[in-house]
């Protein structure tokens, strides 16, 4: 086994085994979680789901505001977005006119209004 220094390790015991081998997987591991999982990652995939129709937060100021946030969005226009983009939406679906399920369709569906709905969009 080699060290960060190029000096070779020899395992030859249980114990240096653990601190050569698995206790650096083990740190390699939990620093990607931490990564993967940090406060920014989870905000984008909470404001994300917030933008999904399908999901139960659909719209959720809450949930999109730190999404808002990290992307320097003007929180006041979001708001004022959500309320607005949530009147269109259900209008158009009691007409029958649209069907929102995935975030592709709510894109789609903003296109024509994006003007109106900048931040959003």
């Amino acid at each position: 086994m080699f060290d960060t220094v190029g000096q070779c390790t020899v395992v030859d015991s249980k114990t240096v085994f653990k601190q050569s081998v698995v206790f650096a997987v083990l740190d390699c591991m939990i620093n990607e979680l931490k990564d993967r999982f940090s406060d920014q990652a989870s905000a984008v995939m909470v404001g994300i789901q917030a933008l999904t129709p399908n999901a139960s937060c659909f719209l959720d100021i809450s949930k999109m505001s730190p999404f808002n946030k990290l992307y320097g969005g003007n929180f006041e226009d979001i708001s004022h977005e959500v309320y607005q983009r949530r009147r269109l939406i259900e209008r158009r679906t009691d007409n029958g006119d649209v069907v929102l399920c995935t975030m592709l369709e709510l894109a789609k569906f903003l296109v024509p209004n994006k003007l109106a709905f900048q931040e959003t969009y």
